[in-house]
């Protein structure tokens, strides 16, 4: 009988552990290799909104193992909006604070999550991130009651474009284009459509032309942007910007070696044999690479000037908003507050000259800092 009374507190016991949440989560490894994969997980995921030195786009993290629990991470992390709906009052506080509702990484399998954690347990520190006595941001920045207008927007489906993950988000469309009636359309993923008759067809593989082409880190990685030129029924030409490892290849605008760098951004010219046929058929040229300290604020957008016509000062001449990479949040401000330096700046070049550092763009003679050697031309 006594035999018997101990198997079953066993197995309530047993039974007991494999219901409860709480347990299966489990304790920080300290291993380095888990810790290796967690900070890879964290610059991959996490690192475009959150670092440990101050808030940003979302709370810094530092000591975060102190202030919650692990099991609070991982379930906040799979589903941010859950935790909130919950009433949860650090979460609560979260979404007051920040105005925003993380996306949520329900994708991660446990072992990364588990991995994510142990990263996060190196890095000690007193967190309050979610104190409401903490909570300084405005509550109401704009107090005044906005009326509403009698403008109403009608919305239709247009196209379908193909996905490029099985996981969500499916797609990740983040520009599009009209050129010659024909609509282009982004997939940070790397990959260009052309829409005929809404019908999206494949036009440009950046992805499968470019080796070092990645999209994994981050929010802001991948595909960034693309513009025709102005010329290009005639010329062909096309300009892409998209990410590849760091030191995939020597930088023409490099950091530090003191300073950990987390990607390249690259400018790429495309000439079409055929202007205006689809798919893209021609060649390609690297114009210039620029090193990031993180995976956010990269060169995200290109143009031309729409309006400039040939003759004009501006015409053919390409548009380059380069962001600080995340510099200012990640401790290193002066990166981006020097005109000597790429970071945090808009760019004008004549991608059809060759006076450019590395010889392979132009200079236009108007730009404001052209015969000032202190600053980028």
């Amino acid at each position: 009988m006594k035999k018997l009374f101990l198997i079953i507190i066993a197995i309530s016991f047993i039974y007991s552990c494999s219901d409860n949440p709480s347990n299966k989560t489990k304790p920080p490894a300290s291993d380095s290799a888990y810790v290796s994969n967690g900070e890879k997980i964290f610059n991959s995921n996490c690192g475009s909104c959150h670092n440990f030195r101050s808030d940003g786009i979302g709370p810094q993290l530092s000591g975060v193992t102190g202030y919650v629990t692990d099991a609070w991470i991982i379930r906040f992390v799979k589903n941010p909006q859950a935790v909130i709906n919950s009433g949860d009052t650090i979460a609560r506080a979260l979404f007051k604070k920040y105005h925003t509702v993380m996306p949520s990484f329900a994708s991660l399998p446990d072992s990364q999550m588990y991995d994510l954690v142990s990263f996060l347990h190196t890095k000690k520190g007193k967190n309050t991130f979610a104190d409401n006595k903490n909570l300084s941001a405005i509550s109401n920045p704009l107090p005044d009651t906005i009326a509403l207008s009698n403008i109403t927007v009608a919305l239709q489906p247009v196209a379908l474009i193909p996905p490029s993950s099985k996981e969500r988000p499916y797609t990740r469309i983040n520009k599009m284009e009209s050129v010659d009636n024909l609509q282009y359309v982004l997939d940070m993923r790397g990959k260009l459509y052309a829409l005929k008759n809404n019908h999206p067809e494949l036009y440009l593989d950046v992805a499968g032309l470019e080796p070092q082409f990645f999209e994994k880190m981050g929010l802001g990685s991948g595909l960034g942007s693309f513009a025709f030129h102005p010329g290009f029924n005639k010329n062909g030409l096309l300009y892409t910007t998209h990410t590849e490892a760091p030191h995939a290849q020597n930088a023409d605008f490099s950091i530090d070696d003191s300073i950990k760098t987390s990607l390249q951004w690259v400018l790429t010219e495309w000439k079409c044999s055929k202007p205006g046929a689809v798919p893209f058929a021609g060649t390609h040229r690297e114009l210039l690479r620029i090193d990031m300290v993180t995976v956010m604020h990269g060169v995200q957008e290109i143009c031309f000037r729409s309006r400039a016509k040939p003759g004009d000062e501006d015409y053919g001449q390409l548009y380059i908003g380069v962001g600080d990479g995340g510099a200012v949040e990640a401790g290193y401000p002066f990166l981006a507050h020097q005109l000597n330096k790429v970071w945090g700046t808009i760019l004008r070049i004549e991608p059809l000259g060759n006076d450019g550092a590395n010889g392979k763009y132009g200079i236009p003679d108007k730009n404001p800092f052209i015969n000032d050697r202190t600053k980028l031309p």
